[in-house]
């Protein structure tokens, strides 16, 4: 009797020791996929944190280069209020001019009807 107990018990020590084998390979396998998965979000993560940098090197980037167009277009409103208050001053200029020319004609004009009424009285 003790030898078929002795027996019995060997079988189910590797009976059990098979299905322990067994959970521990599928338990492995499970922990090695979830190893895998973790890496290819860490892959993943990565990938992205690096396209968020460039992304900000880009927007760095415009950052200056709109500061660039801005101090360009305030360079140019600076020389188009020159230039108008250029154009202003020519404008006065002008019309100074054409009065003084007005003025000296009618002058003119007004002696020459004297000069002509003197003539003829």
């Amino acid at each position: 009797g003790w030898k078929k107990f002795a027996e019995g018990l060997k079988k189910e020590k590797a009976e059990v020791e098979a299905r322990l084998a067994a959970a521990l390979a599928e338990r492995a396998d499970v922990l090695i996929a979830e190893r895998n998965q973790l890496r290819r979000q860490v892959e993943e993560l990565s990938q992205k944190a690096q396209g968020e940098e460039e992304l900000i090197g880009h927007i760095q980037g415009w950052k200056e280069h709109v500061a660039v167009l801005d101090a360009q277009r305030t360079d140019l409103e600076a020389q188009l209020a020159a230039q108008q208050e250029a154009l202003e001053t020519a404008e006065k200029e002008r019309d100074q001019a054409r009065a003084a020319m007005w003025d000296t004609q009618s002058r003119s004009q007004g002696e020459a009807e004297v000069i002509s009424a003197r003539a003829q009285g």
